[in-house]
This record gives structure tokens, sequence and C-alpha cells, in this order.
């Protein structure tokens, strides 16, 4: 693997994740608005051409699954709505501001930080402690840390929530941005997912330092390799507690890329539910071209 092109990779899926949520989100900052708006269509292209796209990446599976394994999902209630694209409170110089606020330095030390755990196996030392350094970089960004204890299926282990309050006090929506913080035993997991992971934490980085009028949450999930646990529990935490989750943006080995090519390329995996959010994605990585630099 080209560590180069990691790198960029991971670079431009996090300018995608902060975009998009400027878009969908609105910001006011330093009292300018210049009223940007982006025309939301649905398109097709992109879900047409992976339709027929026969690459040999099926959606990731987790590498520790016991055999028999059956996923639970009746107890997660989903609400499937499209929320309305609403018209961006803030400059074009705003935004592209905080795109050039990342940088591959940015993402190489997250990422760096990450492996020297070593294997982070779910319920080991490295672990733990690899969840109490997201734990303090959140806390060290300002937002609101916590950890999420959870059981299931004999294991257990911690999420790690950060959560950046948004400004509007009559919007109870909420935006997650998310990977998995654990590995499979044997590997340093610097692309599955601590490559996920790094976008995390540079997204709460950049983010923390704007306002935003909805709330966003920065998740670091445990569990994931014994069968997706801890996301399973967060899940259906937040639906038991009504948690109005307008969309979540789940990054899974996205610094895959063997070569140049790979890593101007990114493929969504989508629900019925989330067809939105794919246009839309592609809807914004058209319009900041010059900066993301990604192929779908």
């Amino acid at each position: 693997m080209l560590i180069k092109e990691v790198k960029n990779l991971v670079k431009k899926i996090i300018i995608i994740l902060i975009c998009m949520l400027l878009l969908v989100s609105s910001i006011p900052i330093s009292g300018i608005s210049n009223n940007v708006s982006i025309d939301q269509e649905p398109n097709q292209n992109y879900r047409i051409r992976v339709k027929h796209l026969d690459d040999g990446r099926p959606p990731p599976l987790p590498g520790d699954i016991q055999p028999g394994f059956v996923f639970q999902t009746n107890e997660i209630t989903q609400i499937i709505s499209a929320p309305p694209i609403k018209a961006l409170d803030s400059s074009e110089e705003t935004i592209i501001e905080i795109i050039e606020n990342i940088d591959e330095d940015l993402i190489l030390g997250y990422l760096e930080d990450l492996v020297a755990f070593g294997p982070r196996v779910t319920g080991t030392t490295a672990c733990h402690e690899a969840g109490d350094h997201i734990y303090d970089e959140f806390v060290s960004y300002g937002l609101e840390a916590r950890y999420d204890d959870w059981s299931y299926g004999g294991y257990s282990g911690n999420n790690i929530e950060g959560t950046l309050h948004g400004i509007d006090e009559n919007s109870e929506d909420i935006y997650i941005i998310c990977a998995h913080y654990d590995t499979v035993s044997g590997s340093p997991g610097a692309d599955d997912d601590g490559s996920g992971t790094a976008a995390v934490l540079a997204a709460a980085y950049v983010m923390s330092q704007y306002e935003f009028n909805h709330t966003i949450r920065f998740v670091a999930f445990d569990g994931e390799e014994e069968g997706l646990l801890g996301s399973h529990e967060y899940a259906k935490e937040a639906s038991q507690n009504g948690d109005n989750i307008v969309a979540a943006l789940n990054g899974d080995m996205i610094g895959y890329a063997d070569n140049p090519t790979q890593a101007s390329q990114v493929k969504i995996y989508e629900n019925t539910a989330s067809e939105w959010l794919t246009d839309f994605t592609e809807t914004v990585s058209q319009k900041y071209s010059d900066y993301v630099l990604l192929v779908y």
C-alpha cells in the first residue's frame, strides 16, 4: 500500500464529510452571509454505475466474527426520511478555509498514534488505551466527551463519543461521523480501521473550531470486528432515547488504495434510507471538485 495515496484518500474523505455537514447544517460565522446554495436533484448516475460495477469490493465484514453469529437488528427502529437540503448561510471563503485546514500531516499524526498501540482487539489493554486516547483528544477539542460502555454476546467494550452541540436551540437534529477503532488480532489496523478513526479525529479537530446549527457527534466504535457489537448497542440506545439522527457517515477502510487511480475513487454503500445522502455526497464532490478530486 502506498502511504502517500492513503493519506491523500483519507484527506479527500474528510473534506467530503465536512462539506456535507456545512451544506446540510448551515453555519453562521463572522457575521458573513452570502446565501450560497446547492441545488439538490436526484442523481442516479452514481447508483446506476455501482449497480453494474463488479470490482470485487464487497462491504467490509467483521474479521473476528464467530461462526454462526447472527446480526441482531429487530431492536432498532429506523426512520426513513430525506430531510430538505437548506441553503448554506456562510461564505464560500469560509468553506475553503475549513477545507485547507486539513492536510496529510494532520491525518498521518492521528494514524501513527493509533497504530502505536498495536493490535486493538476488543477487551484488551491496547484497545482500552486507544479508547482513552480518543477520549482525551475529544476533550482537548472542547467537545463534550463520554465513554459509552456496552456488553453484548459475552463481549464488553467502550464506544467513545464527542459531541459538538448545535447553536440552534430549536433543533433536535443530530449528525454523526463515525468509524471503529478496534482491530482484528495480529494487526495494528492502519487501514481497518485506523484510516476511518483518523478521519473522525481530524474532522472533530477542524469542525470544533466552528459553530453549527445542528448537533454533530463524533463516534469511535469498539467491538466491530466481533460482529458490529459496539455500534449495535449504540444504535439501540439512540433508538430508545428517541434521538433524531438525521444522517450517519461511517468510514470503514477508507484508506484502501494500492495506486493513485484507487486513491481518486470512493465507493459508498447505502440503503434505501440513505440514498439521499449518497446523492448529496456526489453533489458536494462535484461542487468542490478542485479540492476533493474524487471520482465516484
